[in-house]
């Protein structure tokens, strides 16, 4: 076990200065296997002795789906307001490609 969280561990500072500003040629040995790293450690955890693969896919949609609409919806909603209350003052809001808010003086 201690090797695992030993691979978690590299996985996620690889994953941290892979996505910081570093040079191209770090960022593509990095990239090479972080996500790799992640998969099979997420592979190797995997259970499905009494479950068929339907069933576990048809838990995982669930799982994962909930969270992702929760938070989609919660972005809209955040961004509605946030551009309600600034519709009337001097600001400029910029959604950006991450689904950061950021609000500049015009």
């Amino acid at each position: 076990m201690k090797y695992i969280d030993l691979a978690k561990t590299i996985g996620i500072f690889a994953m941290i200065i892979g996505h910081s500003d570093i040079p191209d040629c770090i960022r593509i040995v990095i990239y090479a296997f972080h996500m790799p790293l992640y998969f099979f450690i997420t592979g190797f955890f995997l259970q499905t002795k009494s479950d068929s693969i339907g069933k576990v896919a048809d838990k995982k949609r669930k799982a994962l789906l909930i969270p992702y609409v929760f938070m989609v919806l919660s972005i809209i909603i955040v961004s509605f307001l946030v551009s309600f209350l600034t519709m009337f003052k001097d600001y400029e809001m910029e959604f950006l490609k991450n689904g950061f808010i950021i609000l500049k003086p015009e």
